[in-house]
């Protein structure tokens, strides 16, 4: 195993992301369901079939109802080669019950975990969160708005492919967005063959135990954005 280097940078300030549309700001709202532990996704993952060095999106920063014990959250993700368990270098949006932040969380097979934890950016407005990869160092960078706030160097696996996701741990825990105040993923892309390339693929919902979430949560790409929300959440 390489010896891992963790170095957190100073915050990235918020800046106006260009070219965005703003959503209409919303309440959170309970869902309703039954408590059902799991965990549960809304979104889309693509493996080109070559390695991929950068993942990249606008997230719009939403807050869902979270209750005691639980957590919402939307990323973006580099991840490791499929079958092969424990790999992910992700940054997004993370609600518990009694607040949010902005998040890194790195993964290795090894069983090496870490979790840096940031100020969180404005709800109701458009950041980007950013994961590259550097072959050179066997680096991975964390940005927001495409400030660089972490680095960790010297790490043990290759990313193969991209994930947008948005995330719950119950099934009583809103997904982030609401039926009229969705959240999700602006223009997101994979680095890979010497670019970028716009994800490509069909959203969908599933579950950690193979249940069907379809009735509850929902994600769909109308022009270049994943929406994610939660169907029992009206929202505005």
């Amino acid at each position: 195993m390489r010896r891992l280097r963790v170095l957190p940078l100073a915050l990235a300030a918020v800046v106006a992301v260009s070219g965005i549309t703003a959503a209409p700001a919303g309440a959170a709202c309970n869902p309703g369901r039954y408590p059902y532990p799991g965990y549960n996704w809304a979104g889309l993952g693509q493996a080109p079939g070559v390695n991929v060095s950068g993942a990249d999106a606008a997230i719009w920063n939403y807050a869902p109802l979270v209750p005691y014990g639980q957590f919402s959250y939307i990323w973006v993700m580099l991840s490791g080669p499929a079958g092969q368990a424990h790999t992910w270098a992700q940054i997004g949006n993370h609600q518990v019950y009694d607040g949010r932040n902005t998040y890194v969380q790195f993964a290795q097979p090894d069983g090496y975990f870490f979790e840096h934890n940031f100020p969180a950016q404005p709800v109701d407005q458009w950041t980007y969160y950013t994961v590259l990869y550097n072959y050179g160092n066997h680096a991975f960078s964390f940005q927001i708005n495409h400030q660089t706030v972490q680095n960790i160097w010297d790490t043990d696996w290759v990313p193969q492919g991209a994930i947008f996701d948005a995330e719950t741990t119950n099934l009583n825990t809103q997904m982030m967005g609401a039926v009229q105040d969705t959240s999700g993923f602006w223009n997101p892309q994979l680095y890979y063959n010497g670019g970028w390339h716009q994800v490509i693929g069909t959203p969908g919902v599933s579950n950690q135990w193979g249940i069907d979430v379809s009735g509850y949560f929902a994600a769909i790409p109308p022009d270049g954005f994943i929406q994610t929300w939660d169907r029992q959440c009206p929202g505005v």
